[in-house]
């Protein structure tokens, strides 16, 4: 995160992070022709594993810097356990959702309407005024 941070912008690192998520089960999608070639397939989606993995790594060290960076000191082991709690919980709720999901949709819909979704979040996101730019530096790339 530290080098990532000296190129771009908080809102860009939130943006692309976003986007290759999207594009990551847009991707799955959108390749399913290819899925009959089996070598093809390891390689494709190994591939689109490790930009999203990438991406994932820079887009979660710049939210914990940043829920670091925002909590109180005092309040920091609190915040932070109360934070985890909270993603601990929405594993199995998310798990439920889409079990059901799954019983009346087809999964390449579900994809689609999951990057759809992330999109839309990403980009309200992008357009928060207080993600902070503080520790960027004065020159960074911007994606406006």
């Amino acid at each position: 995160y530290p080098m990532v941070s000296k190129i771009f912008k908080a809102r860009t690192i939130v943006f692309l992070g976003g986007v290759i998520f999207g594009l990551y089960y847009l991707g799955l999608v959108v390749a399913t022709p290819l899925y009959e070639v089996k070598w093809i397939t390891y390689i494709y989606v190994a591939l689109i594993s490790v930009i999203t993995g990438f991406g994932f790594t820079v887009l979660s060290s710049y939210m914990n810097v940043e829920f670091v960076k925002s909590v109180e000191e005092d309040y920091l082991a609190r915040a932070a356990s109360i934070m985890c709690s909270f993603s601990m919980a929405a594993i199995p709720v998310t798990a439920l959702v889409v079990s059901v999901l799954a019983v009346f949709v087809k999964t390449e819909w579900i994809f689609i309407g999951t990057a759809l979704i992330n999109f839309v979040v990403i980009f309200l996101m992008a357009q928060n005024k207080e993600i902070s730019e503080e520790t960027m530096p004065e020159n960074p790339v911007v994606l406006e």
